[in-house]
């Protein structure tokens, strides 16, 4: 299946939770980025990111290990403090850096973890 980052609400994939307000505040930002920042991975809207670019993006932000790791929301939040948000020179690792802040940002803000795996 490949790697996989999923927001957790109170230690449930967000995608299982079926918080209608939440996915569609994750909606909201997918649509934003598509449009305005050349494409958004396909399981963004769900709560999750797939695509490598987006691993690799995380990974070289955070500095941390994006493979087999669960991060509180306090430790989501420390983390997107802490990330070297500088985009990438090419166009894709710019929408997979953008996709990846996003996806943190909507953690912090609404008390996510996350759930980093292969």
């Amino acid at each position: 299946m490949g790697w996989y980052a999923d927001a957790l609400k109170d230690g449930q994939y967000l995608h299982e939770d079926r918080d209608r307000e939440l996915l569609a505040e994750f909606a909201r930002v997918a649509g934003e980025l598509s449009r305005e920042h050349g494409g958004v991975d396909a399981f963004f809207e769900h709560g999750g990111l797939h695509l490598s670019a987006c691993k690799h993006a995380l990974a070289t932000a955070t500095g941390r290990n994006v493979d087999g790791e669960v991060w509180s929301p306090e430790e989501v939040r420390s983390v997107y403090e802490a990330a070297d948000w500088r985009l990438p020179a090419d166009e894709h690792g710019r929408m997979a850096c953008w996709n990846v802040k996003s996806l943190l940002d909507l953690c912090c803000t609404f008390g996510l973890g996350l759930e980093l795996n292969l």
